[in-house]
């Protein structure tokens, strides 16, 4: 399926894998594989396509699935919310990730937030925006290429481990409850919050 005109798009799934890749065509592509009994229903509304994964449960079936995978413009904005199944963005804008129960892949993302429970961050980010990562059991892993505005980045029962290139003028704070502290000490124009209650944060500019 191929759209034109979009300047949003909202993915909502359940069970299935999200994929989403920005490339430099000026239209988005969808694709979407069912397992079991599963829907995807589409819709337009405006310059916003919205995707939805609708699985049918029953004893009978078990957990029917539909794996969607898409292709957008970079600066196309990106929302994507998830129950049940990994998500893997690459090379354009998110504006939210939200997830349960879910692997979060990034590479090379401008992103705003991110909200999990039971489930590891991992990846890189080109641009984080006033960035704001919430995560409850779950690692979080990330390289950093540039930060604006301050940024949270926080976890119940998980580690903290960032690379941060030298373009992000941040003055880190860092703690953690139940843990170990590796934080360079250097002022920035912007603060980067970092916070743990069960495990370690581990931050170097590289």
């Amino acid at each position: 399926m191929i759209f034109h005109g979009i300047k949003k798009v909202i993915i909502r799934g359940v069970n299935g894998s999200i994929t989403v890749e920005g490339w430099e065509d000026e239209f988005i592509t969808l694709e979407y594989e069912i397992h079991g009994r599963a829907n995807v229903e589409v819709e337009e509304n405006g310059d916003i396509l919205i995707v939805r994964e609708e699985p049918e449960r029953s004893w009978i079936t078990g957990n029917s699935r539909a794996d969607i995978w898409l292709s957008v413009p970079r600066e196309t904005e990106v929302e994507i919310s998830s129950v049940n199944g990994p998500i893997k963005v690459e090379n354009c804008r998110v504006e939210s990730i939200k997830s349960t129960n879910s692997k979060i892949t990034l590479k090379n993302v401008r992103i705003r937030e991110i909200r999990t429970v039971n489930g590891s961050i991992t990846g890189s980010i080109e641009l984080a925006e006033e960035l704001s990562v919430k995560t409850v059991n779950g690692k979080v892993e990330l390289e950093i290429q540039d930060i604006e505005g301050d940024g949270k980045i926080s976890t119940v029962n998980g580690s903290i481990r960032l690379l941060l290139s030298e373009f992000c003028d941040v003055t880190i704070t860092a703690k953690t409850v139940n843990g170990k502290v590796e934080a360079p000490s250097r002022e920035g124009e912007y603060e980067l919050s970092i916070t743990t209650v069960n495990g370690s944060v581990n931050v170097e500019f590289i």
